[in-house]
């Protein structure tokens, strides 16, 4: 079930700075893992729109001394961003099995809440993990082999809680 597979580290490491900041020594990012309620599940060459955004309301505010009017900003609603994963195709099933139970309808059973990113570099040492509540695959597809021979498998996470926990 699980493999290891060559990552396009400039990528990964390119996400990783971009999401986390790390501007000075970023790390080593060889692979990327699913962990799916504590067991390995396996290993992506990319992953995208690790976060969270909350809209900005403006809010008309009277200061009662003065009477003037100003504008205040507050945190409106807030979004987890969907996740996008991508692998080379293989013999490995479970993504599309998992997808299979929300298109069957068993939502429920299909949303997991204890889910894990796991960054490692190439030592196979965890560099940088976040925690992915209550994810359902949103969508799944693979495209047929490019003309070096290789297929993508893409699959979207929905989830409703996003946080960064180490490294």
């Amino acid at each position: 079930m699980l493999r290891f597979t060559v990552l396009s580290s400039a990528v990964v490491l390119a996400l990783l700075v971009a999401t986390v900041g790390l501007a000075q020594n970023p790390p080593d990012v060889a692979r990327v893992g699913l962990e799916i309620e504590g067991a390995l599940w396996g290993f992506f060459d990319k992953v995208t729109h690790i976060g969270s955004r909350h809209e900005v309301v403006e809010h008309v505010v009277v200061d009662p001394d003065t009477g003037e009017e100003y504008t205040e900003k507050i945190p409106g609603r807030y979004e987890v961003f969907d996740i996008t994963l991508e692998r080379l195709v293989s013999s490995d099933m479970d993504g599309w099995d998992w997808r299979q139970m929300v298109v069957d309808g068993l939502i429920d059973e299909a949303r997991i809440d204890d889910v894990g990113l796991i960054f490692y570099n190439s030592s196979n040492e965890e560099v940088g993990r976040f925690q992915l509540e209550r994810c359902w695959p949103s969508e799944i597809e693979s495209n047929a082999p490019t003309t070096d021979g290789l297929a993508v498998e893409r699959m979207v996470l929905t989830c409703e809680g996003v946080s960064r926990v180490s490294k």
